[in-house]
């Protein structure tokens, strides 16, 4: 039997912003929270760059998908995930979903000013910018990402001239949180969004595809089969994970004896949660690690 908790969060008032802080390095513990599985894909990347962490996963799975939501409840619902993960002792926090990085990052920092707080976009817009050869870069996301133009704007101001066309993928997230990543419908969706998106940059052809979104991450072989080998595949977990590690240094003779923790909690149907999310995590989720919670402010 599921052991299963329940806990309900208040939101916060927003203070002063210090997004440059530096997290503690003694046996660090980093908060992440996504709306459902996708985020794992981050949680994921970042074991591998700092294995030595302690990891608190929030997974919002009772209000997914993020992406259809308006800009001011993706706020309050980043505030809440923020606050429950470092009641319960995170001490950096990671946006692990790019429709909250989108439009939810500033407003965190600036509620949360003693902690660390990162997004996906910066990250997968650097690694972009870095990879292109021919500077047309093609985007896909959530509607609330595409709508907000993070990327476009993040990869402009990163390498002005830079030709970045974006195109909403709603279905792949409903197909991700299914667990229908390899299959002929996955193959028919993707190609069904990527034909009309590598269109804009005819005559010519983008080279760059930033998966603007957590849950992307699965289709990686299917879509690299639609696009062609020559077009670069960013994935904004694996950038942030890079870029995240030297902050969270030990010495070697540490890190050879410490192996860190994660816990793991979801909204609504945690069994289904685990199910799913193994196959982001691409590891067994421990049933006795997992917790369900609320996040409502009731």
């Amino acid at each position: 039997m599921l052991d299963v908790h329940t806990i309900s969060l208040t939101d916060m008032q927003g203070h002063a912003c210090n997004s440059e802080l530096t997290p503690k390095n003694d046996s660090p513990c980093i908060g992440l929270f996504d709306s459902g599985v996708g985020g794992l894909s981050v949680l994921r990347a970042l074991q591998h760059e700092i294995p030595w962490a302690d990891y608190i996963y929030c997974g919002d799975t009772a209000r997914l998908p993020y992406g259809k939501r308006k800009p001011e409840t993706i706020v309050e619902y980043s505030m809440q995930a923020s606050r429950f993960l470092i009641e319960s002792g995170a001490e950096s926090i990671v946006i692990a979903c790019n429709t909250a990085s989108s439009v939810a990052l500033n407003a965190v920092q600036q509620a949360f000013p003693e902690t660390m707080v990162r997004g996906v976009v910066e990250a997968g817009a650097r690694a972009a910018t870095n990879a292109t050869r021919s500077g047309k870069i093609a985007v896909i996301g959530t509607e609330c990402t595409v709508a907000s133009q993070a990327y476009d704007k993040a990869i402009t101001r990163l390498a002005p001239g830079t030709k970045v066309r974006s195109y909403a993928c709603p279905f792949l997230v409903s197909l991700a949180e299914e667990g229908w990543t390899d299959c002929d419908i996955a193959t028919l969706a993707a190609r069904k969004y990527l034909e009309p998106l590598f269109a804009k940059f005819a005559p010519h052809k983008a080279d760059c595809l930033v998966l603007g979104c957590t849950h992307f991450s699965k289709f990686a072989n299917v879509i690299q089969d639609i696009v062609g080998p020559e077009v670069a595949l960013i994935d904004p977990a694996d950038c942030l994970a890079k870029e995240l590690a030297p902050n969270f240094r030990l010495p070697a003779e540490e890190k050879s004896h410490r192996t860190g923790t994660a816990s793991f909690h979801a909204t609504d149907a945690p069994l289904r949660f685990a199910r799913v999310g193994e196959l982001f995590l691409e590891t067994p989720i421990p049933r006795e690690s997992l917790k369900q919670i609320t996040l409502d402010n009731q």
